[in-house]
């Protein structure tokens, strides 16, 4: 049997189910049970509790600690790991950091800011990497679905429905020009107004761009219609 931890009289102590133990030295000690059942392979008893196997913070190997609260499985790897902090703390205070996947070295404005991420606010990727594991995430239907019905919640109070729903009241065209909407020019555009936020109609690029450029102004636009009517011959 394997026994674990030193008590601060110098003695050495263990418990089990049905077994007690009375220790005078390192070498010899009595039993109350004649039958022994050992715990399991990856089990450790510490004062009547099982600790199991976990991976070791630093190199990732799996090992038995020998108290609950143990993080690494030897003396190398918590010293490497305190020195590896050390060097991280340098790093950020110089303005820079490692990205954790491709593990180049940066200027801290080459990461996004994260005022819940870790331990100084940045994200752990840096942007590219970043971009590269959204692309991969968003690479199915279903995601980009999810991912649309957010963007459509958040910045316009309306569900995906709704917008199939609006979608289909304008026969699959712009409110404005009457262009067919295909897949290959991309969704239209949600127009909605920038004083109340009242949604208004579904447009394509430039009919929306359009009204953008003229602050939504009417007077602006009849003057606009006047001016081409003007100079259409």
């Amino acid at each position: 049997m394997k026994i674990f931890g030193r008590e601060p009289d110098g003695l050495l102590r263990a418990c089990h189910k049905n077994v007690g133990f009375t220790w005078e030295n390192e070498l010899t000690f009595e039993t109350r049970a004649s039958a022994v059942t050992l715990p399991g392979r990856g089990d450790h008893l510490t004062g009547g509790a099982r600790v199991s196997e976990r991976t070791c913070e630093y190199c990732q190997e799996s090992f038995v600690p020998s108290r609950p609260t143990r993080r690494f499985c030897s003396v190398a790897c918590s010293t490497k790991s305190h020195r590896r902090s050390n060097e991280y703390a340098h790093l950020v205070a110089q303005g820079k950091k490692e990205c954790a996947t491709c593990g180049e070295t940066k200027p801290l404005d080459e990461f996004h800011r994260r005022t819940s991420a870790g331990r100084d606010g940045w994200a752990s990727q840096c942007k590219p990497c970043t971009s590269v594991r959204c692309a991969a995430r968003n690479a199915t239907e279903a995601v980009r679905q999810r991912s649309r019905e957010r963007k459509l919640v958040k910045r316009y109070g309306i569900s995906l429905a709704d917008y199939d729903q609006m979608l289909a009241d304008q026969d699959f065209a712009c409110a404005i020009c009457d262009r067919a909407h295909n897949d290959e020019q991309g969704p239209l555009y949600v127009d909605h107004c920038h004083a109340t936020g009242r949604v208004r109609g579904l447009l394509c690029r430039p009919c929306n761009t359009a009204i953008g450029h003229f602050e939504d102004n009417r007077q602006r636009l009849i003057q606009a219609a006047a001016y081409l009517e003007r100079n259409s011959t």
